[in-house]
């Protein structure tokens, strides 16, 4: 199963205010850097190897426990791929 928009809000976004806002169904747009490397100079001209996108969408509340665990699995199969079968196997 592969989860394609679906985003948990997390930290500063967990805001009562914030929330409610969200779950009225707001155009909302989410940007995500994931720093690759970082590339050292012995001068100043350091850099960074990036990869970024940017999702433009409508905010909804995800309240099916399913769907939640759907999107958190795939989330960590992301992450650390085959840990959560290999915890599960342990259990």
């Amino acid at each position: 199963m592969r989860v394609l928009a679906t985003s948990f809000t997390s930290t500063a976004l967990n805001q009562p205010r914030c929330l409610r806002t969200l779950a009225a169904g707001v155009d909302v747009c989410v940007t995500v850097t994931l720093v690759d490397g970082l590339v050292l100079a012995v001068t100043f001209h350091h850099s960074m190897n990036i990869v970024r996108v940017v999702v433009f969408g409508r905010a909804t509340v995800v309240e099916d426990k399913d769907e939640k665990l759907a999107a958190l699995f795939s989330f960590s199969e992301q992450v650390v791929r085959r840990q959560v079968e290999r915890r599960a196997a342990t259990d």
